[in-house]
């Protein structure tokens, strides 16, 4: 968390901020390599624990109240692919390279 702050974190910015708050413990850019690797399924699995607790909380709280307003919902999907040049004639689409 301390790292904020920092426009460009790099191995090196890490072992610095390292050595500044453990009396000058010195890591390695493979030391610290080796732990932000092994950190990865933790931070994924906390992400994931995260958003799910959000979005159960905020369904639990908001749909009852949403719902009564609507009496149905519908979704729209606007997404657009475009493609090379060389497929137009097998993929027209709508207009252009779209």
């Amino acid at each position: 968390m301390g790292l904020l702050d920092y426009k460009n974190i790099t191995e090196e910015v890490i072992a610095e901020k390292c050595a500044s708050i453990q009396n000058s413990v010195s890591l390695s850019k493979q030391a610290i390599l080796k732990r932000l690797n092994e950190s990865i399924p933790f931070l994924k699995k906390l992400l994931q624990r995260a958003f799910a607790l959000i979005y159960a909380n905020a369904l639990e709280r908001h749909s009852s109240l949403l719902l009564n307003y609507f009496s149905d919902i519908k979704l729209l999907d606007t997404t657009t692919i475009s493609l090379p040049d060389q497929t137009v004639d097998d993929y027209a689409g709508m207009s252009g390279r779209k």
